[in-house]
């Protein structure tokens, strides 16, 4: 880049991200996006302070040993006075952005005063759901936090242009309001929509507000434990409003993906298989659901690492002596061709055509017509039945 060229640059440079300095105060918490259930560690530390490099002399320090996944972090310091390597997350030293970093103030009960603190979120090497690994969401899960400061990161301005209060169009700009008006604004509106444009269900649900199309992209994280973070919101979309209008960022209904698969399942629901089980499955199906998207995470972490190969030797340890371990398979089953269709092929090495006409042993990819789904899988279900009747429980074969 020429001398001119730089001088144009509009953005402040970066200067460094404050690694937490050995007295910084640490805590631990989980992804508030979708349901993967990535671990966080929590950093906070006064503001005019700061970790040095060298290892031993920054907080970001780790001492676990996980037989399961096999990985041994036990006294493990990171050490940042070099670049850090590619997935350096996975062998103790995490890669920290500064959308990982914010910059706020807090309440300190000891002097009295208020403060000026670094609050740094950082995805935990310890945890073996991501072993230090994030999505694009979770990254910046630090930049959640309310600040008075509009250079609320580590040397990089950010947010400018962030939100402190509510806002309402008013003469085509958008204008700040206080919460009571903006919570008013929105029942009124709502209301109107529930009482003059609506369909009336049959009891228990009755008025519909069918023309309001809630969309709600955030519904916490945690195994579908954030669910209940947006509690509220949702019992007055889905049961208040009745809207059949709600578009999720991870799950298709109100619920924890298990409401027409609670029987199949016998009652154990769908949210049952561990990140062990899915990095050693034989199979994987994924079905109705952009992983990709979605579950990043569990998707390039746990996925990727099965159908490639990697735990191939994680298999040899849980598998029975003498049974085949080799990289997994993949079946999706979409509409269209998602990301996750893509990834997972790139991954593989092969294109999406060959995927869906059956020319790779790996992956295979059905496209559905949308809302057959239903038809697919009793098609399956029944090919099952009658191909494989010694695999089917005989008290199913009695009632059928």
């Amino acid at each position: 880049m020429s001398s001119s060229s730089q001088s144009n640059v509009a953005y402040p440079r970066n200067s460094k991200i404050p690694l937490p300095p050995v007295t910084a105060e640490r805590y631990f918490a989980t992804c508030r996006f979708c349901n993967v259930g990535c671990g966080y560690d929590i950093f906070v530390f006064p503001d005019d302070q700061a970790g040095n490099p060298k290892a031993g002399q920054n907080a970001v320090v780790y001492n676990m040993v996980d037989k399961v996944f096999n990985r041994n972090l036990q006294n493990y310091m990171a050490d940042y006075t070099q670049p850090v390597p590619p997935l350096g997350a996975q062998i103790g030293t995490p890669w920290i952005g500064e959308g990982m970093v914010s910059r706020t103030i807090r309440y300190n009960k000891n002097t009295g005063t208020w403060e000026s603190v670094y609050i740094l979120e950082v995805p935990s090497s310890e945890c073996p759901v991501n072993e230090g690994n994030y999505s694009t969401r979770g990254g910046r899960n630090a930049q959640r936090n309310w600040s008075p400061f509009s250079d609320n990161a580590a040397g990089f301005r950010v947010y400018t242009t962030r939100i402190k209060s509510p806002l309402i169009r008013w003469n085509g700009s958008l204008q700040p309001v206080g919460w009571s008006y903006a919570i008013d604004v929105a029942a009124r509106i709502l209301k109107y929509y529930l009482d003059n444009e609506n369909f009336t269900y049959p009891d228990p649900v009755g008025p519909a507000a069918t023309q309001v199309l809630a969309i709600r992209a955030d519904h916490g994280g945690g195994q579908g434990g954030g669910v209940f973070s947006n509690l509220m919101p949702g019992l007055l979309i889905h049961m208040g409003l009745a809207t059949p209008f709600v578009r999720f960022h991870y799950q298709v209904a109100f619920s924890f993906t298990q409401d027409a698969l609670e029987e199949a399942t016998n009652g154990n629901g769908t949210d049952t298989a561990s990140m062990l089980d899915i990095s050693i499955a034989d199979v994987l199906v994924l079905w109705g659901i952009d992983e990709y998207t979605t579950s990043t995470v569990n998707f390039i972490q746990h996925i990727f690492d099965n159908i490639t190969g990697v735990t191939v030797t994680r298999k040899q340890q849980w598998f029975e002596s003498g049974e085949p371990a080799e990289a997994g398979k993949i079946i999706i089953v979409e509409a269209r061709p998602s990301e996750t269709v893509k990834a997972a092929a790139a991954k593989l090495g092969i294109t999406v055509e060959q995927a869906q006409s059956g020319q790779s042993d790996q992956m295979l990819f059905v496209q559905v017509n949308p809302g057959t789904d239903s038809e697919l899988a009793n098609a399956v279900a029944a090919y099952i039945y009658y191909t494989y009747p010694f695999f089917i429980p005989s008290s199913w074969m009695e009632e059928g």
